[in-house]
């Protein structure tokens, strides 16, 4: 759900930035879509790992992992 928030902002910001260079289209087409992948990825990765993040970009808290009471322990 993240990247598909994120999608649309990231995709003007990065045309916008580059309108200047004016780049041929069959090189910025493929340009802005890997980088907007690459984009919504690395956003989606810092939104998870934050706790206070998670919620407006509708994703669920994470389940705390209780240790089994009958579990060995585990070396390490």
């Amino acid at each position: 759900m993240p990247a598909y928030i994120l999608h649309q902002t990231v995709i003007i910001a990065l045309a916008h930035t580059a309108k200047p260079r004016a780049l041929p289209p069959l090189l910025e087409g493929p340009l802005l879509v890997v980088l907007t992948f690459a984009a919504c990825f690395g956003g989606y990765e810092l939104i998870r790992r934050a706790p206070v993040r998670r919620p407006p970009f509708d994703l669920r808290r994470e389940a705390r992992r209780l240790p089994l009471p009958d579990a060995p322990p585990q070396a390490g």
